[in-house]
């Protein structure tokens, strides 16, 4: 018990015969495009070495601005520390909108 093949054998003439083999055997179709133009898309980086160059310098700016700004408020808050320890946290008020004096 032997599974069939599934592959039909070719005639003993295929080779000499092979196009009109083919011609009665099997479907020719022919698929002709709409138009004979040929559309073509190019991709190209336009991210230059300059662009690159001064978005690094300008998140380094960024960065050292925030770096700056911190230790600046840094100064600050040992500063007010430094007071409310030399003076006392009676004599020493913090400076916000309600403490400005009102006789000004």
């Amino acid at each position: 018990n032997t599974l069939p093949s599934p592959y039909t054998p070719l005639p003993a003439d295929f080779e000499a015969n092979y196009t009109l083999y083919l011609d009665k055997n099997y479907l020719k179709l022919k698929i002709l495009p709409v138009s004979q133009y040929v559309t073509s898309y190019t991709e190209m980086a336009t991210y230059s070495w300059v662009a690159f160059m001064s978005d690094i310098g300008g998140q380094s700016g960024f960065w050292m601005g925030l770096s700056v700004s911190s230790i600046i408020e840094l100064i600050g808050l040992i500063y007010r520390k430094k007071l409310l320890k030399c003076f006392g946290k009676d004599k020493v008020q913090a400076f916000s909108e309600d403490t400005v004096d009102s006789k000004h």
